[in-house]
């Protein structure tokens, strides 16, 4: 156990936390710009509500400041005379993807914007903004990249391994009967008193070389079918939803390809009637570059009544792209940050500060993967709003009762 208190506002429906103050006392700030005096400006008064602020008139000079390793943040013009702000920013995330890079430009537009954001910016502003409007995002992006380097320090995402080799046709054949014979399993997610906050939906099917959802789902969209798998699913999940207490919410998985703009299967009738009791699961190793505007994506979502967690949370070493736009109601921490953890002191450390980093964004955060009692206890008291995982209780058909506390 950490010792840690719990937390004074337990989140009884996931979303409903709200954005604690944020200081920028502490973070280490580059501000880039070869205006003289909007530089200064601007550093002065990050300074002055106590940042540690460093000044570079070049993008190559702040390119060499970076690969310290020592800024939080970094504050870019886009037009620089030795280069574009958007080509530092692309090598920045080279330099040290845990930075935090907030783009500004005098002429912004849809299409900068959208680039910023595949790129990896942590906010986008117009030039002039108001200083409160500069120091608020500052201060967020800051806790993007504390969030980003303690991700990195709790866990060595495992490798990816090249997907084998397969004959379309015989998969296709396996793919077909997984989906004739598809159900939906349900596993709940519990506060650490034990209340039921929301159940997870995962795939299931008779189709013994496709057990796992996760082979299914790419099996699907190896040969094409991964559109009438998702409608399926969805179909499932909203025959169960009148089943659900009207206030437990479903969690459900979106594959990568599911990501690309205006193609959201979301957008389905399956689960037309159901969105506001939906929360959309999207990894963290999603690739957010290739999705177009990662922003349009979360806010096509949103738009439909939908709410957001990213899921696989410290596996891929991509905080600051995923918090950044797709912002979240709720966070869940991988498997590889939670497993052990009541044995080893310094992750569960690094957990407890991460919880911190992510409620003072107003982001719920949920510990998937809990299989003993010891890490349960540990979690709940490093703060952790919710709890998932065979301790709780194992995915069944209907809606399991957890066993916890």
């Amino acid at each position: 156990m950490t010792g840690k208190k719990q937390t004074e506002r337990p989140v009884e429906r996931i979303g409903n936390r709200r954005d604690e103050e944020i200081e920028v006392v502490g973070l280490r700030v580059l501000v880039v710009d070869d205006e003289p005096s909007v530089r200064k400006v601007t550093s002065r008064a990050l300074a002055l509500s106590g940042a540690s602020v460093t000044e570079c008139d070049t993008c190559g000079a702040a390119l060499s400041a970076v690969s310290s390793g020592a800024f939080h943040v970094v504050v870019t013009d886009v037009r620089m005379p030795d280069m574009s702000g958007m080509d530092a920013l692309r090598q920045m995330r080279q330099v040290d993807p845990h930075v935090a890079v907030i783009v500004m430009t005098g002429a912004p537009d849809a299409a900068t914007a959208g680039e910023a954001s595949r790129l990896g910016a942590a906010a986008y502003l117009a030039k002039p903004s108001s200083m409160t409007r500069i120091r608020n995002a500052v201060a967020r992006a800051g806790i993007l990249s504390r969030i980003a380097r303690l991700e990195h320090d709790g866990v060595v995402p495992a490798p990816s391994l090249p997907p084998a080799a397969v004959d379309p046709e015989k998969l296709g054949q396996r793919v077909d009967a997984a989906i004739s014979s598809l159900w939906m399993a349900f596993q709940p997610i519990v506060t650490p008193r034990g209340g039921v906050v929301a159940y997870e939906a995962l795939m299931r099917s008779a189709e013994p070389t496709l057990e796992r959802p996760q082979d299914l789902l790419e099996g699907a969209m190896q040969v094409g079918r991964l559109a009438g798998l998702t409608a399926r699913a969805h179909a499932l999940v909203a025959d169960a939803m009148p089943s659900l207490p009207p206030d437990v919410d479903v969690c459900i998985n979106l594959h990568d390809a599911d990501l690309i703009e205006g193609v959201l299967p979301c957008d389905g009738p399956e689960l037309r009637g159901w969105t506001s009791r939906v929360v959309v699961e999207i990894s963290e190793r999603a690739p957010l570059d290739r999705l177009g505007d990662p922003r349009l994506v979360a806010s096509h979502l949103r738009m439909r009544g939908y709410r957001i967690a990213v899921d696989d949370f410290g596996a891929a070493n991509n905080a600051v792209a995923c918090l950044a736009h797709l912002e979240p109601d709720l966070v869940k921490l991988d498997r590889m940050l939670v497993k052990g953890v009541d044995q080893d002191a310094r992750r569960a450390r690094v957990v407890s500060t991460l919880v911190d980093l992510l409620h003072s964004l107003g982001i719920a955060v949920a510990a998937e993967g809990v299989e003993t009692e010891a890490e349960a206890n540990t979690l709940a008291g490093a703060g952790c709003d919710m709890l998932q995982g065979f301790r709780i209780a194992r995915p069944g058909a209907g809606f399991p009762k957890p066993a916890w506390p």
